[in-house]
């Protein structure tokens, strides 16, 4: 199960947008493809889908469309598990659907996709459009016949088109194709293509039809606004039944609750919204769109989609095409919803509007495209602020940049495909990803069971514009946020937990950070936290001066279970925003083991149980089978990885046995050439204690075995000084040590210094930590490993008869 922390902050100043937001190596969820690399870009808080252009962007879309889990937040494996194929991987987190088919539309420009959202049918409630079939994979199904087509949640796959010179498929759209209908999803039979010829290449035909698709439809006509009349007129419009009310009015506390939960009751009938308290079903509704601009569609895909609601569109200044004027005269209309001002709507084309559909026309708008979009999540979806934060616990939104129109236009296909992806997810309940909270340091660090998702539809997951690149998020979108998840309610987060904290919300961001910057995604990540992400750490972790050894380090370190498994170490106050200390295979290929900081509470609490600096973590192991993993160096990759699946730079080690230095059992000394300073029993802060220990080496001692050399252990010394940690009441003080000590053999020396924490139990100095070796006569030039020590005090009561064992290994180099 994935573990979960959930803490409580007093509220802190939002970051200013000048913070720069640290480069971090991303997860790497999925198997690799050749020349496609669609990407998961995280916060604690949100989530961004992306690839290198907007087919591979779209890609990403499509296989977190069927995500079954919650990496890269639950897990320290940042590969997928070592899947080879996409078929075999799913454990991202997603809205765990797969769809029963898919929609394709021309990339290069939105003309014809913006009405294409509207066919996508997250409820399985839709009446089943009826399109023409133009290509199928049996005889039993004729072409050239009009057919329904069942679109329950029909992702949008963006290709290249015919203008571009385009035959077929992009290649990340066949991937995507290829995985939703016989790979990682078995579900899609049916594929619609939006646009002519001329658009979408007729060869993406029987390349659906290769991939996996029992038939093709395709709806085009002769221009944008006769395509979304066609589109419309599959669609049709429809009333709800006798008595129906809004979806949150039958939920617990009704609509003035604010916990806005949709419901479809028919084609094109639409909740509306007045207020945070008022909703009203519009039957036989049409929406009316600018069809140059095309953002008000874009942003509308989410409730067009959910409602499946016709789009029809306008041209230039407002005017209405004759497809358009047809489709209003035709269709069945009691309500028309006009998206956008009067500088895309002048009142006369409201006029107009009205008196060819025989209804009175509704505006909704915002003074740009940016407030229209949250005009909509308020008007459509519910989100008008409510003052109690418990109304959207765990809420979820949708962010893409949007600016302007025709071919210039910026960010409009992920806006496009956004649309039924969050319709989708908000109405499978997936809800935001199981995780922990930052900080990682929070005292309350108490790593419980995670609750199952939620069992259905969650609150509208609507979509918001904001400028593309631009460090803030568009003004309106900002106010939304900070209504919505209000500073003052009890948000849940890293630092402190109440029994009843809120869950906070979580954002799903759609194109790389040309589309929607680094530094608004870090905004919108700290808005929906009710302001509590203060720093954005988890994006960019540090593990810094990790030492191989197979040494037990207890009762210093923080220890897995096995005491002789291999296992990279790290003193105190090593890790930055480390979650997990994750093992893994030359390249990071597979993850060999992960160890959980959280679950042993190792910010808080030494190995001891001991708390003696909490916020930094205490000395710890992460450890793996003792098996050569990879047959050249290096063996084994060694990373922290944050809670939002971040990696640090790796600490790369050969394991080897040509690269190892070992003792076969430890050193024994006894009684001391010199010992100065304070007592050895002393406990007093600041003072330290030093011990000499020269040449007398137990007879019969180890063998040591260097780069697989062996030989004896002829001599030794090694020079050692305690020094007692300062007062730091109430908490326990840090008690170290340092020590310079050789290795005597027959054919050499090696030399080096160690250092650490020491421990006094039970009358002698547990000393725990890592060695550097810095060379001597034999075979060793450099390197590193573990350190440990037992001093036993006044073994005759005499105050020479101290003792010391102590043993060293590590992964060294040789001279020259």
């Amino acid at each position: 199960m994935a573990l979960v922390t959930l803490w409580l902050v007093s509220p802190a100043p939002p970051a200013s947008a000048a913070d720069e937001v640290p480069a971090a190596p991303t997860p790497r969820l999925w198997p690799a493809a050749v020349a496609l690399a669609p990407t998961l870009g995280t916060t604690a808080h949100s989530l961004r889908i992306s690839g290198p252009d907007r087919y591979q962007t779209n890609l990403a879309m499509a296989l977190t469309l069927r995500g079954q889990g919650d990496a890269p937040f639950d897990t320290p494996d940042r590969t997928s598990g070592g899947a080879v194929t996409l078929a075999e991987a799913d454990g991202w987190w997603g809205s765990r659907t797969c769809p029963l088919s898919v929609i394709v539309v021309a990339g290069d420009s939105a003309a014809d996709a913006l009405a294409a959202a509207s066919l996508s049918d997250p409820t399985d409630g839709s009446d089943e459009p009826r399109l023409l079939r133009v290509a199928s994979a049996t005889s039993l199904l004729d072409i050239g016949v009009v057919d329904q087509v069942d679109t329950e949640l029909a992702p949008i796959l963006v290709t290249t088109s015919a203008r571009q010179g385009a035959t077929g498929l992009a290649p990340a759209t066949e991937t995507a194709a290829v995985d939703l209908s016989r790979g990682g999803c078995q579900s899609a039979g049916s594929a619609i293509v939006v646009g002519g010829t001329a658009a979408v290449p007729p060869g993406v035909e029987p390349d659906l039809v290769e991939a996996g698709y029992d038939e093709v439809f395709r709806v085009a006509g002769a221009d944008r606004y006769d395509t979304a009349r066609r589109i419309a007129e599959a669609l049709g419009t429809g009333t709800p039944t006798a008595g129906a009310t809004c979806g949150d009015e039958g939920a617990p506390g009704g609509s003035a609750t604010g916990s806005a939960a949709l419901a479809f009751h028919a084609n094109a009938v639409v909740e509306l919204r007045d207020s945070r308290t008022e909703c009203r079903l519009l039957s036989r509704t049409v929406v009316l769109a600018d069809g140059i601009t095309g953002a008000d569609a874009l942003a509308a895909g989410w409730w067009t989609s959910f409602f499946q609601v016709p789009v029809l569109l306008a041209g230039p200044d407002g005017t209405l095409p004759a497809p358009t004027r047809e489709a209003l005269q035709s269709l069945d209309i009691d309500n028309l919803v006009v998206l956008g001002g009067t500088a895309r709507f002048p009142e006369v084309t409201l006029e107009q509007a009205g008196a060819l559909a025989t209804a009175e026309p509704l505006r909704v708008a915002g003074t740009d495209r940016f407030a229209t979009s949250v005009a909509m999540a308020q008007r459509f979806g519910g989100w008008f602020p409510t003052g109690a934060g418990d109304d959207f616990a765990g809420a979820m939104v949708c962010l893409a940049g949007s600016a302007g129109e025709g071919p210039s236009a910026t960010g409009w296909p992920d806006a496009l495909a956004a649309g039924p992806w969050c319709a989708a997810a908000a109405q499978a309940g997936a809800g935001p990803p199981r995780r922990a909270l930052p900080p990682v340091t929070g005292p309350a660090s108490v790593p419980a069971d995670a609750p199952a998702p939620p069992a259905g539809p969650g609150r509208a997951m609507p979509v918001l514009l904001t400028p593309p690149a631009e460090a803030a998020l568009a003004g309106s979108v900002t106010d939304l946020l900070e209504e919505a998840f209000a500073v003052e309610a009890d948000w849940c987060s890293g630092t402190m937990a109440t029994e009843d904290c809120l869950a906070p919300g979580f954002a799903a961001v759609f194109g790389g950070s040309a589309a929607v910057s680094d530094l608004a995604v870090r905004r919108a990540a700290d808005l929906v936290s009710g302001q509590r992400y203060v720093t954005a750490g988890d994006t960019s972790p540090a593990a810094t001066e990790g030492f191989w050894t197979r040494l037990d380090l207890r009762p210093v370190f923080h220890l897995p279970a096995d005491p002789d498994a291999e296992r990279a170490c790290y003193d105190r106050d090593a890790l930055d925003d480390v979650r997990w200390l994750a093992a893994t295979t030359g390249a990071g290929v597979s993850t060999l083991a992960g160890f959980d900081l959280l679950a042993v509470g190792a910010y808080q609490l030494d190995a001891d149980g001991v708390a003696r600096s909490p916020g930094q973590n205490a000395p710890i192991c992460a450890a793996w089978a003792d098996e050569a993993p990879a047959p050249e160096p290096p063996a084994v990759e060694v990373a922290g990885v944050s809670l939002s699946g971040h990696a640090s730079a790796p600490l790369m080690l050969d394991t080897s046995s040509a690269a190892r230095l070992e003792l076969s059992g430890a050193v024994g000394q006894f009684g001391p050439e010199e010992r100065t300073g304070a007592p050895g029993a002393s406990v007093e802060p600041g003072v330290v204690t030093r011990w000499l220990f020269e040449d007398d080496v137990v007879p019969g001692g180890p063998a040591v075995v260097s780069r697989g050399a062996g030989t004896d252990v002829g001599g030794a010394s090694i020079n050692l000084a305690v020094t007692r940690g300062p007062n730091a009441d109430p908490l326990v003080p840090v008690d170290t040590f340092s020590a310079t000590l050789e290795l005597r053999t027959p054919i050499g020396t090696v030399v080096g210094e160690a250092s650490g924490e020491a421990r006094f139990v039970e009358g002698r100095w547990e000393l725990r930590g890592r060695t550097e070796f810095s060379g001597g006569t034999w075979n060793v030039a450099a390197g590193a490993g573990g350190f440990s020590a037992t001093v036993d005090l006044n073994v005759t009561d005499d105050d020479g008869d101290d003792e010391v064992t102590w043993e060293v290994d590590g992964l060294v180099t040789g001279p020259g």
